[in-house]
Protein backbone atom coordinates (compact mmCIF):
# COMPACT_ATOMS: atom_id res chain seq x y z
CA UNK A 1 0.00 0.00 0.00
CA UNK A 2 2.81 2.41 0.86
CA UNK A 3 4.53 1.87 -2.49
CA UNK A 4 1.25 2.44 -4.33
CA UNK A 5 0.71 5.72 -2.44
CA UNK A 6 4.22 6.84 -3.32
CA UNK A 7 3.70 5.94 -6.99
CA UNK A 8 0.42 7.89 -7.02
CA UNK A 9 2.05 11.01 -5.60
CA UNK A 10 1.70 10.17 -1.92
CA UNK A 11 -1.90 11.28 -1.55
CA UNK A 12 -3.83 8.09 -2.21
CA UNK A 13 -4.24 8.51 -5.95
CA UNK A 14 -5.16 12.14 -6.59
CA UNK A 15 -2.48 13.78 -8.68
CA UNK A 16 -0.78 17.09 -7.88
CA UNK A 17 0.26 17.43 -11.54
CA UNK A 18 -1.68 18.69 -14.52
CA UNK A 19 -1.00 18.52 -18.24
CA UNK A 20 -1.47 21.82 -20.09
CA UNK A 21 -1.91 21.67 -23.85
CA UNK A 22 -2.18 24.10 -26.79
CA UNK A 23 0.45 26.43 -25.34
CA UNK A 24 2.11 28.93 -27.67
CA UNK A 25 5.58 27.83 -28.78
CA UNK A 26 6.78 31.25 -27.63
CA UNK A 27 5.58 30.79 -24.03
CA UNK A 28 8.29 30.63 -21.36
CA UNK A 29 7.96 28.51 -18.23
CA UNK A 30 7.49 31.63 -16.06
CA UNK A 31 4.52 32.78 -18.18
CA UNK A 32 2.93 29.34 -17.89
CA UNK A 33 3.58 29.23 -14.13
CA UNK A 34 2.08 32.70 -13.63
CA UNK A 35 -1.03 31.85 -15.65
CA UNK A 36 -1.51 28.54 -13.83
CA UNK A 37 -1.66 30.35 -10.47
CA UNK A 38 -5.21 31.25 -11.47
CA UNK A 39 -7.29 34.41 -11.72
CA UNK A 40 -6.79 35.30 -8.06
CA UNK A 41 -3.17 34.03 -8.08
CA UNK A 42 -4.13 31.77 -5.15
CA UNK A 43 -3.16 28.38 -6.64
CA UNK A 44 0.18 27.19 -5.25
CA UNK A 45 2.30 26.22 -8.27
CA UNK A 46 5.53 24.45 -7.32
CA UNK A 47 6.92 23.90 -10.81
CA UNK A 48 6.07 24.44 -14.47
CA UNK A 49 8.00 22.48 -17.08
CA UNK A 50 7.50 23.08 -20.81
CA UNK A 51 8.12 19.94 -22.87
CA UNK A 52 10.77 20.33 -25.56
CA UNK A 53 11.66 18.25 -28.59
CA UNK A 54 15.19 17.00 -29.31
CA UNK A 55 16.12 20.29 -31.00
CA UNK A 56 15.07 22.34 -27.95
CA UNK A 57 11.86 23.68 -29.50
CA UNK A 58 8.66 23.74 -27.42
CA UNK A 59 6.16 20.94 -28.03
CA UNK A 60 3.35 23.31 -27.05
CA UNK A 61 2.53 21.57 -23.79
CA UNK A 62 3.65 21.59 -20.17
CA UNK A 63 3.43 19.73 -16.88
CA UNK A 64 2.55 21.91 -13.90
CA UNK A 65 2.96 20.64 -10.34
CA UNK A 66 0.87 22.03 -7.48
CA UNK A 67 1.38 21.79 -3.72
CA UNK A 68 -1.82 19.74 -3.35
CA UNK A 69 -4.23 17.62 -5.36
CA UNK A 70 -6.95 20.13 -4.42
CA UNK A 71 -5.07 22.96 -6.15
CA UNK A 72 -4.46 20.75 -9.20
CA UNK A 73 -8.18 19.95 -9.42
CA UNK A 74 -9.09 23.62 -9.08
CA UNK A 75 -6.68 24.42 -11.92
CA UNK A 76 -8.43 21.86 -14.13
CA UNK A 77 -11.85 23.29 -13.26
CA UNK A 78 -10.94 26.99 -13.41
CA UNK A 79 -8.27 27.25 -16.12
CA UNK A 80 -9.54 24.90 -18.82
CA UNK A 81 -10.29 26.94 -21.96
CA UNK A 82 -8.62 30.10 -20.68
CA UNK A 83 -6.45 32.26 -22.92
CA UNK A 84 -2.66 32.26 -22.60
CA UNK A 85 -0.73 34.31 -25.17
CA UNK A 86 -3.64 34.32 -27.63
CA UNK A 87 -4.38 30.58 -27.42
CA UNK A 88 -7.10 28.68 -25.56
CA UNK A 89 -5.33 26.12 -23.40
CA UNK A 90 -6.70 22.86 -22.07
CA UNK A 91 -5.87 21.47 -18.67
CA UNK A 92 -6.26 17.88 -17.48
CA UNK A 93 -4.79 15.58 -14.87
CA UNK A 94 -1.32 14.36 -15.85
CA UNK A 95 -1.81 10.74 -16.89
CA UNK A 96 1.84 9.79 -17.30
CA UNK A 97 2.86 8.56 -13.87
CA UNK A 98 6.18 8.31 -12.14
CA UNK A 99 7.42 5.40 -10.09
CA UNK A 100 8.18 5.84 -6.40
CA UNK A 101 11.75 6.97 -7.20
CA UNK A 102 10.50 9.78 -9.44
CA UNK A 103 11.41 8.05 -12.71
CA UNK A 104 9.01 8.25 -15.65
CA UNK A 105 6.74 5.24 -15.92
CA UNK A 106 4.49 4.53 -18.86
CA UNK A 107 2.29 2.19 -16.83
CA UNK A 108 -1.09 3.46 -15.67
CA UNK A 109 -1.23 5.00 -12.22
CA UNK A 110 -2.69 2.84 -9.48
CA UNK A 111 -2.61 -0.86 -8.72
CA UNK A 112 -1.59 -3.19 -11.52
CA UNK A 113 0.10 -6.55 -11.95
CA UNK A 114 1.53 -8.68 -14.70
CA UNK A 115 0.83 -12.39 -14.95
CA UNK A 116 2.03 -15.03 -17.40
CA UNK A 117 -0.81 -17.12 -18.79
CA UNK A 118 -0.57 -19.52 -21.70
CA UNK A 119 2.85 -18.20 -22.69
CA UNK A 120 1.63 -14.58 -22.85
CA UNK A 121 2.16 -11.77 -20.38
CA UNK A 122 -1.12 -10.16 -19.33
CA UNK A 123 -1.43 -6.77 -17.65
CA UNK A 124 -4.29 -6.27 -15.18
CA UNK A 125 -5.09 -2.72 -14.07
CA UNK A 126 -6.96 -2.31 -10.77
CA UNK A 127 -8.36 -5.80 -11.26
CA UNK A 128 -10.30 -4.63 -14.34
CA UNK A 129 -9.78 -5.45 -17.97
CA UNK A 130 -6.75 -6.96 -19.60
CA UNK A 131 -4.18 -5.73 -22.04
CA UNK A 132 -2.10 -8.26 -23.92
CA UNK A 133 1.61 -7.68 -24.02
CA UNK A 134 4.48 -9.25 -25.94
CA UNK A 135 4.73 -13.05 -25.73
CA UNK A 136 6.65 -14.20 -22.70
CA UNK A 137 9.89 -15.96 -23.57
CA UNK A 138 12.00 -17.77 -21.04
CA UNK A 139 15.64 -17.32 -21.57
Amino acid sequence: EMLRNLADGGDGGASCKVYVGNISWDAAWQEVKDHMRGVGADLDVLHADIMMDASGRSKGCAIVKYSSAEHAQRAINELYDTELMGRLIFVREDREGEDFLGRKSFAPQGAFNVAVRGGRAVLRVNGHGKARMHPYKRG
